[in-house]
């Protein structure tokens, strides 16, 4: 029960922080909350101490003033954070036409834009009930200090304005968001593979999916598989003494009545087995970052096949793609990829077998699109070769030097009809370099 509330908590934790609803309703609630407290106390006599006592500028006046001054800022408040967003949401929409549609995600997941947001709207929701406390005669009554602090809530929110436009101009440039999509790639990947490679790598297979000596368990929904989880699926196995083959990876789509596991033996299942285990599987409409390190491959792809469509024909955005993809392969390399894999700890038999990326399948994701849409421009394919040497250099792992220089040749063979002679030598000093790295023989 204890796991089935924390994969539940995680799942939902996640999506009230990619929104646009969580923080704001927060901050907002927090200065509604606290304009009725304050303007309540003001109001009872109980604030003796007023911020006119002891600051000059704070405010002091009538009726109408303060109705003025409270009500042209809610507008004002108002007004702006409409326009700001408009400007911004359209910004983001040739933002995403050009680079990737996926960084409109990007924007909603930033904790920046939702704090922002949640000071405006709480700005304006706090002037409007410190307005609807303000009266005159018979009983005439003017909350100073909670006016003097919705004054000083309008500043912050023009300091908070000033940074934002700041913010959002670097938010909406190539080199931010291809980094920040990298930066949490990054994070997945330690969570995903959090130990480092050791000298000696135990490389494996993927466990085959024994149909015919198993049972399917079929998907109730349609769509992306965003988080798997493996602890659960664990005491499952245990509980009812079988073996589950988890048949797609995380990021996978999965069609609803086909099968999403294979249980073995067949015919130890039940109604509550299949209910269990399903809900071990995470599925929505858009593959998330939570687990899936393909998916930051894949934006960071998208945004270099873009660039070097005919249409846009920008080979620095392609290479700068580049430089953040080797920035990821050099880390993948650097760890532990080990099976997802969850084993009896008494018999040490496999209970439980799940699909991981490796370093093979980040590689192929990686440059198997950018080198062939981009294999007539000279400056992509040696920022492809120099990603390469710097992948082979930061590891010792042979089996990885295959696949590099397997990439190498794949390189080779789909330019050389590109370039003459003369424009090869930065592609054949690179790809010697990376021979003499790899001290591999030539066939």
């Amino acid at each position: 029960m204890f796991q089935r509330l924390k994969f539940i908590s995680t799942q939902i934790i996640y999506d009230l922080r990619t929104g646009l609803l969580f923080r704001p309703t927060i901050i907002a609630v927090s200065l509604a909350i606290f304009a009725i407290v304050l303007t309540h106390m003001e109001e009872r006599g109980d604030l003796y101490l007023s911020l006119t006592n002891w600051m000059p500028w704070a405010f002091k006046g009538e009726t109408a003033s303060a109705q003025i001054v409270i009500g042209t800022i809610a507008g004002s408040i108002m007004t702006i954070t409409t326009i700001i967003y408009s400007i911004m949401i359209m910004a983001l929409t040739m933002a995403s036409m050009q680079f990737s549609p996926r960084i409109l995600n990007s924007f909603m997941r930033d904790p920046v834009n939702q704090i922002i947001l949640g000071i405006f709207t709480g700005t304006f929701i706090y002037c409007l009930l410190v307005l609807r406390t303000i009266r005159g005669e018979p009983s005439p009554f003017v909350p100073d200090t909670s006016i003097s602090i919705g004054i000083l809530l309008a500043l912050f929110c023009l300091g908070s304005l000033i940074y934002f436009i700041h913010y959002i101009s670097l938010f909406i440039q190539l080199n931010h968001i291809v980094n920040h999509i990298a930066g949490d790639t990054e994070h997945v990947i330690k969570n995903v593979f959090p130990e480092k490679a050791t000298q000696q790598i135990k490389f494996y297979t993927e466990h085959l999916i024994p149909v015919s000596e198993s049972e399917p368990v079929f998907s109730k929904y349609t769509g992306y598989i965003q988080l798997i989880d493996d602890k659960s699926l664990g005491k499952l196995a245990k509980r009812y003494a079988v073996k589950l083959f988890v048949k797609y990876p995380v990021g996978g789509f999965v069609i609803a009545g086909n099968p999403i596991v294979f249980v073995a033996p067949a015919g130890k299942t039940d109604k509550k087995f299949c209910q269990v285990c399903l809900e071990a599987f995470d599925i929505g409409p858009v593959r998330t970052m939570q687990q899936d390190v393909g998916f930051g491959i894949r934006q960071i792809v998208d945004i270099a096949l873009k660039a070097i469509s005919p249409a846009v024909n920008d080979p620095t955005t392609a290479t700068t793609c580049i430089d953040h993809l080797g920035r990821l392969l050099i880390l993948l390399a650097k760890r532990h990829i080990s099976p997802w894999e969850i084993k009896d700890p008494f018999s040490g038999d496999v209970i439980v077998s799940l699909r991981k990326i490796n370093f093979h399948d980040a590689l192929e994701l990686a440059f198997t699109q950018i080198r062939q849409y981009g294999k007539s421009d000279m400056a992509v394919t040696l920022a492809m070769l120099r990603v390469i040497k710097e992948i082979a250099s930061s590891t010792g792992n042979t089996k990885y030097h295959e696949y590099l220089w397997h990439h190498v040749e794949l390189i080779e063979e789909v330019t050389k009809n590109y370039f003459s002679s003369k424009e090869v030598k930065d592609f054949i000093r690179l790809k010697e370099d990376i021979e003499k790295i790899m001290a591999l023989k030539l066939p």
